[in-house]
């Protein structure tokens, strides 16, 4: 059985549950809220992560919020579940609840608060990058400014022997 959820849409403390929480969403603009259910079968508190973009917002700045989801996903790490809402009856206790069972479902294991690197797979990256030899890049650079210069003299070698003979 779960307990009556607890909600947070900062700076409010969220006393006032599901109801309270989905009456501060604004209409008109992108918010979002945090809501912890506790739950006896799942051994502990759960967290969802609304994403509030109302239905008044201009096309572009939903735009611009979709295109943040993934950096507020990577902040909100111990959130459980992450919930787009986009007007009031989009934010119920059933509605949390179920996404929440959803997610249960698909990750039937124990719950366990996840880390900032993950352990599970990590992919290797390719670079381009080769380490600089300082004193390599000067013979480089000398040599080849040293024939650059060697070919400007002959060419001035060359003009003069062809004035001389003229």
């Amino acid at each position: 059985m779960m307990d009556s959820p607890t909600c947070s849409n900062w700076p409010d403390s969220g006393a006032g549950g599901m109801a309270e929480l989905a009456g501060k969403f604004h209409i008109s603009k992108p918010q979002y809220g945090l809501c912890k259910v506790g739950s006896m079968e799942t051994g502990g508190p759960r967290i969802a992560m609304i994403s509030w973009v109302g239905q008044n917002v201009e096309e572009y700045r939903r735009t611009e919020c979709a295109s943040h989801i993934p950096a507020i996903k990577n902040f909100f790490k111990e959130a459980h579940v992450f919930i787009g809402a986009e007007k009031v009856e989009d934010v119920t206790e059933e509605r949390i609840r179920a996404e929440l069972s959803k997610v249960q479902a698909q990750a039937p294991t124990q719950w366990v608060r996840r880390s900032s690197r993950s352990t599970d797979k990590e992919e290797l990256v390719g670079t381009n990058y080769r380490k600089t030899n300082a004193a390599m890049e000067m013979r480089l650079i000398n040599r080849d400014s040293f024939w650059a210069r060697a070919e400007r003299e002959e060419e001035e070698r060359k003009e003069e022997e062809r004035r001389r003979t003229t």
